[in-house]
Parts: C-alpha cells; structure tokens; sequence
C-alpha cells in the first residue's frame, strides 16, 4: 500500500513538473491524417446522396402526373367531360397535397395538357 502511494506521489510531482507520467496518445500529425480523410470520405458520399434525392423527387413527380392522368381518365369516362384540376379534386378523385404537388411540377413533364391549373 504504501509503494502505491510512494509510486503515486512521484506521477503527481512529475506532473507538476510539467513531465508527462504517460505519452500514450494521438500525435497531431496522426489527427490531421485522420480529418483529412474524414473530409475526402464526405467529398465523396455528399453529391452521391445529394443526386439520390434529386433522383427520388424525379420519380416521385412522374408517379404523381400518371397518377393524375389516370384519374382524369376515370373522371372522363365517369361524368363524359374533360376534367380540370379542381373538379378531380372537388369529387375526391385527387388530395389536394396531390393537387398542390401537381401545380409545382414543370409543365414539360406533364404529358396531359388537357387539365388546366384553375
């Protein structure tokens, strides 16, 4: 007991002399290597994920405009009249997040032209 203490003793006055009692440790170069490859590993996974999710929405707004198409075609055969957005809606064929996120989409992708934004 009393070495632990004698052994203790000496660690605490090497330390207040400004000696390091144990060197184990990451050195700085070992760091800046380290964050350095951190930084290329997200240069890399970034736009990756950043094109998936462009990817995502352009399939998303496809989906959305066949789906809209579609009930416009059941509207059609449904009351014999060419429907707009508002009526797909109105007799609950279209949400209106549905028909919210169907204004947004760029005209050139939308194939029918027939319903108009009211």
């Amino acid at each position: 007991m009393e070495n632990r203490i004698l052994n203790f003793k000496r660690q605490l006055f090497r330390l207040l002399q400004g000696k390091s009692v144990d060197k184990s440790g990451f050195t700085l170069l070992e760091m800046c290597l380290v964050l350095i490859i951190v930084g290329i590993l997200l240069l890399i996974i970034i736009p990756n994920m950043l094109a998936q999710k462009e990817n995502a929405q352009e399939t998303g707004d496809k989906a959305l405009v066949k789906t809209v198409e579609t009930q416009a075609v059941l509207y059609e055969n449904a009351k014999n009249a060419k429907p707009k957005l508002g009526d797909l809606e109105s007799n609950g064929y279209l949400t209106s997040e549905q028909v919210a996120r169907y204004k947004l989409i760029p005209a050139d992708k939308k194939a029918n032209a027939v319903l108009a934004d009211e």
